[in-house]
């Protein structure tokens, strides 16, 4: 009876040890598929913020270079309209909403007209006057 119980005894630890062995191997068979799977995730991530730092570098790159361009304008603005800039102003605003364009591209064709004609030899106020007279024609045949 004895060698009964002892087979029994090591025929169930024998069925024991090859399941926990079993499971053993899965766990490193899911543990290697878990691996590789993090490791496609990573690189997905990696080449994603890759692509968005790429991305935000060159927008930002684009708006401080597009603020500097409306900084120089409105130097230049300023300078070519320096004591009537309210007068210009108020146009520019008034044009540029009855058409529907940009109050700062109004200044920038404004101010690039008018420094012309005051290179030769026109006043400001009379460089003005052609100056809007030009945007708007410019604008009407557009």
């Amino acid at each position: 009876m004895k060698i009964f119980e002892l087979f029994g005894d090591v025929l169930v630890n024998d069925k024991a040890s090859g399941t926990l062995d079993n499971i053993g191997k899965s766990a490193k068979g899911l543990s290697s598929k878990m691996g590789e799977s993090l490791a496609k995730i990573a690189k997905i991530g990696a080449g994603t913020a890759v692509a968005l730092g790429t991305t935000a570098a060159a927008f930002s790159a684009k708006a401080i270079s597009m603020g500097a361009d409306a900084e120089e304008m409105m130097n230049k603005y300023n300078v070519v309209f320096s004591g009537m800039t309210d007068t210009v102003d108020a146009w520019t605003n008034d044009f540029a909403s009855k058409v529907g364009r940009s109050r700062l591209e109004t200044k920038e064709f404004l101010s690039n007209i008018a420094d012309l004609t005051q290179g030769l030899g026109m006043t400001k106020e009379a460089s003005f006057g052609l100056a809007s007279q030009i945007v708007e024609l410019g604008t009407d045949l557009a």
